[in-house]
């Protein structure tokens, strides 16, 4: 939807819009050579023969960001049993099809041409049910490339322009502790206070993803980080713990999709078993010690301001040894925690 997309990104896309240049799918691909037969103008990827670049895929330009050089990236995961299985069969095969080209440029080292969407329905709803039709479609003006990070998990990178010497931001690197210079990932700290407190505006930031441990005495009680192998530990123990909690609720009466790939601001859905409805968007906090602290990250925090009806904070504390689990709502967030921010982004002035 139009609010997800990062702000320098959408101005593009109005840009091409003005410019006569946002147009159907069969009208994008005629252009650019390919033959259509039945219903592929529906597909993710094509490939076009005889012609250079040989590949075309779409980008949902909601997953699209911005480092802090003006570079245009996306993450990947060609993994697709780390993504939720779509409710229609045939997305499945287009999402392997997808998967496959891009899995071609990447091992080819070969650039492809991006057609920039932008849907009608939010990620959370795609999530659930990828059929939703696009609000926009435009073929990007610049070539994009494959970088793989981990090809034994699936994971990678869709980089805007000439991808030499590109690294992604220090937040978006597994195991980071590094601050983050993007929207979506800017964070502050939380913590207990008897009084209600409303987070802090933008900017803040701080090292997103990296779990804390609130009880090392040596931290001054200010909270501190674990290596990042023992982080990455109490994140999926956590993660295991909160799952296990929701599907036995009220009688099992919920099924539990993770979606932490998809970067919405939270990493559980709870459905409805009989009618499939989202029930909760639950966002799952780890930590080795017993105390109530975390860091919350600004993606996370908006996504609590505009869904605070089915937005939950679930704390596991004690995540690796015995785990106890404690949800808020987003009011109750507010009330019970206070937000310092423990970072900036900062730039040379003009």
């Amino acid at each position: 939807m139009d609010n997800e997309v990062t702000p320098i990104v959408y101005d593009y896309l109005q840009k091409q819009y003005r410019n006569g240049k946002v147009k159907t799918a069969t009208e994008i691909l005629g252009g650019l050579g390919v033959k259509l037969h039945g219903s592929e103008n529906s597909n993710y990827a094509w490939k076009r023969k005889g012609l250079k670049p040989e590949i075309i895929a779409t980008i949902w330009s909601e997953n699209i960001r911005v480092d802090p050089n003006g570079r245009w990236y996306a993450p990947e995961v060609f993994d697709l049993s780390r993504k939720p299985a779509p409710l229609v069969p045939i997305q499945a095969d287009r999402d392997q099809e997808r998967y496959a080209l891009l899995n071609e440029a990447a091992t080819k080292k070969a650039p492809f041409i991006a057609i920039l969407q932008i849907n009608e329905k939010s990620r959370a709803e795609l999530v659930l049910n990828r059929t939703g039709s696009a609000k926009l479609r435009t073929k990007d003006d610049h070539h994009w490339h494959v970088v793989v990070s981990d090809r034994a998990k699936g994971q990678a990178w869709l980089v805007r322009g000439d991808p030499a010497g590109w690294v992604p931001p220090a937040d978006d690197a597994e195991g980071s502790s590094q601050p983050s210079e993007l929207n979506d990932t800017d964070s502050v700290q939380a913590e207990p206070s008897p009084g209600e407190v409303a987070p802090p505006s933008p900017p803040a930031a701080g090292p997103a993803n990296n779990e804390p441990d609130f009880s090392d005495p040596k931290k001054d009680g200010r909270g501190g980080y674990a290596d990042a192998a023992t982080r990455k530990r109490v994140e999926e123990a956590a993660v295991r713990f909160a799952t296990a909690h929701f599907e036995k609720t009220e009688q099992q009466r919920y099924r539990v999709v993770s979606v932490e790939e998809e970067n919405l601001g939270y990493d559980l859905q709870i459905l409805d078993r009989e009618s499939g409805e989202l029930v909760w968007m639950v966002e799952v906090k780890g930590t080795s010690g017993a105390e109530l602290g975390y860091f919350l990250t600004r993606n996370e925090s908006n996504t609590a301001k505009k869904e605070p009806e089915q937005w939950r904070l679930a704390i596991v504390t004690s995540a690796l040894e015995k785990p106890t689990i404690t949800v808020f709502t987003a009011e109750e967030m507010n009330e019970r925690f206070s937000f310092e921010p423990i970072a900036w982004r900062c730039r040379p002035l003009a």
